[in-house]
């Protein structure tokens, strides 16, 4: 009776313990288990403009040009100063009048006057400041060597020389006027009063027509030694202040003094 009882109590308990279990989730999943597979990552869109973004990478720093040594020689023997001697010759003759058929009164002036000029040759040797194979001017080569002042002064006294040579040349040409006009006067004079001022007219205008040519050329030859004869404007300091310009020309240049020793060489 009592083993009745507890088989009895054993088949109550194993239906209640079974419908307590049916809530629950289940076993847990085993150790060994693979996880199921994740959805990959989509491509990256293209940026718009190019199949691909711009790198971020630095660009590679591109290599030094080469140094052009020819290119700088040339610029150096073209651009230095120099000094060189050289050798002048002029003329310094004279004019020979060998048959003259003019009015009376008229020096110089007249019908088939014939002139022969004789000069004989003067040499004599000086010398100048020369920037590659070209001459300089007094004024151009001070501007070169920074006495841009000095050059300014001597450029304005040679335009003074100038302006006065012009001036003279437009008086000689009124006093050659005023002596044909004289000249016609005395030609057509009906009365000795008409060939005197004839005569003073035509003497007159020679003479200012004289002076004032010979004063002409002088202003233009002192002109023209003011602009290009060195030794008339200072003393010394040229060779000096034409090796310190080449010098500094060398060094804008880039190139070392055994470079251009030959070109140096060469040119003295």
């Amino acid at each position: 009776m009592l083993r009745f009882s507890l088989l009895l109590a054993l088949s109550l308990l194993l239906p209640a313990a079974a419908h307590a279990g049916d809530g629950d989730e289940g076993p847990p999943p085993a150790a060994d288990a693979v996880p199921p597979p994740k959805p990959a990552a989509p491509p990256a869109a293209p940026a718009r403009g190019g199949a691909q973004p711009p790198s971020v990478e630095t660009p590679p720093t591109p290599p030094a040009a080469p140094r052009d040594t020819f290119g700088a020689l040339l610029n150096y023997r073209e651009q230095r100063l120099q000094v060189r001697t050289q050798r002048i010759l002029e003329g310094g003759g004279y004019t020979r009048i060998t048959r003259y058929y003019g009015f009376p009164f008229t020096p110089f002036i007249g019908v088939g006057t014939t002139y022969v000029v004789e000069n004989p040759v003067t040499e004599y040797q000086t010398w100048s400041v020369y920037q590659g194979s070209a001459r300089l001017t007094v004024p151009t080569y001070l501007d070169l060597v920074g006495r841009t002042a000095d050059a300014a002064k001597l450029r304005r006294k040679v335009t003074n020389r100038r302006t006065g040579a012009h001036a003279l040349l437009g008086v000689m040409i009124g006093g050659f006027a005023a002596s044909l006009t004289g000249t016609s006067v005395f030609l057509r004079a009906r009365s000795l009063e008409e060939r005197s001022a004839g005569v003073a007219f035509a003497v007159g205008g020679g003479l200012t027509a004289l002076f004032s040519f010979t004063g002409s050329v002088g202003l233009a030859g002192e002109a023209r030694r003011l602009r290009w004869d060195f030794p008339s404007q200072f003393d010394g300091g040229v060779q000096s202040a034409v090796s310190a310009h080449n010098a500094s020309l060398r060094d804008r240049l880039g190139l070392a003094p055994g470079e251009v020793r030959a070109i140096d060489a060469a040119t003295r």
